[in-house]
């Protein structure tokens, strides 16, 4: 049974969602809105009053909330808010890194996929590319209901067609390179597992609760991919990155462990980044090579050299057929 959506709401998705209705040229009362919501009749008042009409000033639209009795309407050009899915998407993705929500997350898809075929006349662009889950809305909200109360779940997971039963703690939804997964603590053998979210299903809840370890919380925000291993210690890997792409990993680093260890006369520089598995860094040395060299650890150095050189011999031998 799916659980209520009034009890994950938050202000920016409410917001929102009410503009959006009246948009569409509802007229809504602040006694519905407070039931359909669930919260109290000042919050939604405070909407009204106060965030949505700051909301429609910082869009410039010249529109205004307008009240015929007890009905709440929009007044002005409504064309005008043609760009508002555009403006919200910037408060999306701010909400994003700072791990919002991600049910949040997948009510934002829609917007997303509209950025993501703008236009060049368009004044926003942003190619933001997630798998599309959103038929997988319920089976979030219930996992983010479950690790909001901290309780273990029982469901099913289907691997290459071979579907079995699972009983764990869940710890964190998280999004590598656009996929979705839940974190979670296998009940049987304590192991820390990442499970495909769409491979998810028949969620049932249970009362026993459980407490999340700290050390999981620590590890997990310095993970780079899906390679991240929560059982396994970290180890340094120390990068040269040459000056016609140092600009890109000061903008935007590889994780959070990130920290500059030198910098060349020239602009290159030395990094050094925790990883939990080779495969958390050799995406991204593969993706920057030749203009990225890994100075240590000494087996890392060595994978990544094998690596090249049998990609080589593979184009030498496909050249020849």
């Amino acid at each position: 049974m799916p659980i209520a959506r009034t009890t994950d709401y938050k202000v920016m998705e409410r917001i929102s969602e009410i503009l959006k209705r009246l948009e569409a040229g509802e007229r809504l009362s602040v006694k519905e809105l407070a039931i359909e919501y669930g919260c109290d009749t000042k919050t939604i008042q405070r909407d009204i009053n106060n965030r949505l009409p700051e909301l429609l000033k910082q869009l410039n639209t010249g529109i205004k909330i307008q009240r015929v009795g007890r009905l709440i309407s929009l007044s002005g050009d409504i064309e005008n808010l043609k760009n508002f899915d555009d403006v919200l998407t910037l408060d999306i993705l701010g909400k994003l890194s700072e791990g919002m929500g991600a049910n949040f997350s997948l009510k934002a898809k829609n917007i997303l996929q509209k950025l993501q075929k703008t236009s060049a006349e368009e004044h926003i662009y942003a190619k933001v590319h997630f798998e599309d889950v959103t038929d997988k809305a319920d089976d979030v909200l219930a996992l983010e209901v479950a690790m909001g109360k901290q309780t273990t779940i029982n469901f099913r997971y289907e691997i290459d067609d071979s579907p079995y039963e699972v009983s764990a703690k869940p710890l964190k939804l998280i999004c590598f390179d656009g996929y979705w997964y839940l974190l979670a603590e296998d009940e049987k053998d304590t192991t820390i597992k990442k499970y495909y979210l769409r491979s998810i299903s028949n969620i049932v809840h249970t009362n026993k609760s459980f407490t999340v370890k700290k050390t999981i919380k620590d590890k997990l925000q310095n993970a780079i991919n899906v390679w991240f291993d929560a059982h396994k210690e970290s180890y340094e890997v120390r990068i040269w990155v040459d000056k016609s792409i140092a600009k890109y990993f000061s903008r935007r680093p590889i994780s959070k462990s990130q920290r500059v260890i030198s910098t060349d006369a020239d602009g290159s520089v030395e990094l050094s980044v925790m990883v939990t598995d080779d495969f958390e860094i050799i995406p991204t040395i593969f993706y920057w090579i030749p203009n990225l060299i890994v100075l240590s650890p000494e087996p890392l150095k060595k994978r990544v050299e094998s690596m090249t050189k049998e990609f080589i011999e593979k184009i030498s031998m496909v050249e020849q057929l």
